[in-house]
């Protein structure tokens, strides 16, 4: 906590922090919210401190690129993206080879894949991306927020493809192409697996499965 307040103090513009206590609207038992501007330099520091936050939000542009990067839209009372991964869907459903969105989810769900696929995935199994006209918020999101960042201006940009994410077109620093890692090649008979595991299962409840992301909305 000292290392944060050291980061903030630096800070020209204002900034506010709560500490929320209540369950019933939290993710964890003691969340903490700062709301201001941040500077590229503090969002890296931060990100070098410490791990992914429970959720942060970021202005783009143009929002609705996300959809290409994810399995379902759902609408249960916002705009959400579900299954985002940082790599357009169609190239993550030629790489894994599964049959459709629905199976992908349920593999992200209920086996190890999303495990083996975290390098390629923005939020974990149960985490969504909600929309809120140029807001985008990341809900329990897999990586730093300075990579997810650097994603977001990318994809503003054109498509992500796996030069870009691997490294090679030089856009992204070592550090934190070390932080986001790579798939385990020897996990990958696993994944294979498990796909043809879950190919005839049943659909997900989709209140259930992503019902403490859904808190941060609240």
């Amino acid at each position: 906590m000292n290392l944060l307040f050291t980061h903030l103090d630096r800070l020209d513009s204002q900034v506010i922090l709560k500490r929320l206590t209540d369950r019933s609207v939290t993710l964890s038992a003691e969340d903490i919210i700062l709301e201001g501007y941040f500077s590229q330099e503090v969002i890296a520091a931060l990100s070098r401190a410490f791990p992914p936050p429970l959720s942060f939000k970021v202005e783009m542009d143009n929002p609705e690129i996300l959809r290409a990067y994810s399995a379902f839209e759902w609408q249960p009372s916002m705009l959400l993206y579900c299954g985002v991964s940082l790599l357009p869907f169609q190239t993550i459903q030629e790489l894994v080879e599964f049959d459709n969105a629905w199976q992908y989810m349920r593999l992200l769900a209920t086996t190890e894949v999303g495990s083996i696929l975290k390098p390629l995935l923005a939020v974990k199994a149960k985490g969504l991306v909600a929309i809120d006209r140029q807001q985008v918020e990341f809900i329990l999101p897999m990586h730093r927020i300075d990579f997810l960042k650097a994603w977001i201006d990318q994809l503003q940009l054109e498509e992500i493809t796996v030069n870009w994410l691997s490294g090679s077109t030089g856009t992204l620093n070592e550090e934190v192409l070390k932080s986001v890692g790579s798939v385990d090649q020897d996990r990958l008979p696993n994944l294979r697996n498990w796909v043809e595991q879950t190919s005839e299962q049943e659909d997900l409840d989709f209140e259930r499965l992503f019902n403490r992301a859904m808190i941060a909305l609240t």
